[in-house]
């Protein structure tokens, strides 16, 4: 798997399948198909040259090394896992963290739709009273492999964002 290249997503990632479907004007493979899946590495190629990866938890939310808390320890010893943790959460700036945030609560719920079968409502609620941008979305989307003015598949539940709106596909997919 090589950070920073969407295209080289392999089965390890917590995209776990992929279909492609053709390439944009400027060369960019898209698909139009993923299944995500929950409690593995997604790569997400990376913000300002760092590398981004997320991984969706079982019961909802998502981590990435930006927001990585260390715990407290009784003894003086900060261990190898504590000094790595914080310099990966200390290497973001808050813009970095703030994109990488909405970008990883896009598909944090684009799973938890697919997982749970809910409406597009609460994602569109979050575009709606600009939680989230709609170029988050689509920077989201294309993170995935996915072109944004196409219908795209997640879990096998067909979407398509138009016009600033997540809507469920019926046209065909």
């Amino acid at each position: 798997m090589s950070i920073g290249n969407i295209s080289s997503i392999t089965g390890t990632s917590g995209i776990t399948s992929k279909q492609q479907s053709g390439k944009s004007d400027s060369g960019n493979t898209f698909q139009n198909s993923v299944t995500l899946s929950a409690n593995t590495p997604i790569d997400l190629g990376t913000i300002d040259g760092k590398p981004f990866e997320m991984q969706i938890m079982e019961g909802g939310g998502f981590e990435w090394p930006g927001q990585i808390q260390i715990h407290a320890h009784t003894g003086s010893q900060v261990t190898p896992e504590d000094a790595a943790a914080a310099y990966a959460a200390h290497s973001y700036s808050l813009p970095e963290q703030m994109q990488a945030n909405h970008i990883g609560a896009v598909i944090d719920e684009l799973y938890l739709m697919t997982k749970n079968g809910s409406s597009t409502d609460s994602l569109n609620n979050l575009i709606s009273t600009s939680q989230i941008s709609q170029s988050d979305v689509e920077d989201a989307l294309t993170r995935l492999g996915f072109n944004p003015s196409e219908p795209f598949t997640v879990n096998g539940r067909a979407f398509i964002f138009s016009s600033g709106t997540l809507k469920d596909y019926e046209g065909g997919q």
